[in-house]
């Protein structure tokens, strides 16, 4: 019984874990996305 109660927070951590990795990810790109776009009104708003 111990070991399913383990294997179940191991599961649920891992899980936990992908999400925040894939948040994190998703992020960065938007971050990235949006800098980018910054960027580019800016370069266009000055020349």
């Amino acid at each position: 019984m111990t070991q399913l109660i383990s294997d179940l927070f191991v599961m649920l951590f891992v899980d936990n874990y992908m999400d925040m990795v894939l948040l994190y990810f998703l992020c960065c790109s938007i971050a990235l996305e949006l800098k980018q776009a910054t960027d580019l009104l800016l370069f266009s708003f000055f020349f």
